[in-house]
């Protein structure tokens, strides 16, 4: 029996979502589209929320999912937030934890992580399962290596 020493064929998949821990989006995440030779299009976080704040033409959130802290912003259009994020008074949230999905841009050694997407979690199962995909999807990458 013989067996193949190609590496097999990995699809791309350029609209990915990769959950990660805020740890590894500090400290592991160099690059806003490929994380240990994956690519992908946003990052999927949960963290609880420590801190709001208007900005100019942004909303700022900050969030802490005991590995580390991230910044995530919404830009407003005309003012008001997105359809996604309206119907929800943040201020009052502190201490809540969001699922949240980001798109990671970086220019001229700057981070921002722009919220796509933001879900307050009402299922604290939500927290179990979400640490669970970071360690799965980080077992497939590093077997697909």
């Amino acid at each position: 029996m013989q067996y193949s020493t190609k590496k097999e064929y990995k699809p791309v998949n350029d609209r990915a979502i990769i959950p990660l821990t805020l740890h590894q989006l500090n400290s592991q995440l160099t690059d806003d589209s490929t994380f240990e030779g994956q690519s992908f299009y946003t990052v999927s976080i949960l963290g609880r929320l420590e801190n709001f704040r208007r900005e100019n033409n942004a909303n700022m959130f900050l969030f802490n999912d005991g590995t580390g802290n991230v910044e995530g912003r919404i830009n407003l259009t005309s003012g008001k937030m997105p359809a996604f994020a309206e119907g929800t008074m943040y201020e009052d949230r502190y201490g809540d934890y969001f699922f949240v999905v980001l798109k990671p841009k970086f220019s001229e050694g700057e981070k921002k992580y722009y919220i796509q997407m933001i879900r307050e979690v009402t299922n604290y199962n939500m927290i179990a399962k979400h640490l669970s995909d970071v360690v799965l999807s980080s077992l497939v990458r590093k077997r697909m290596a």
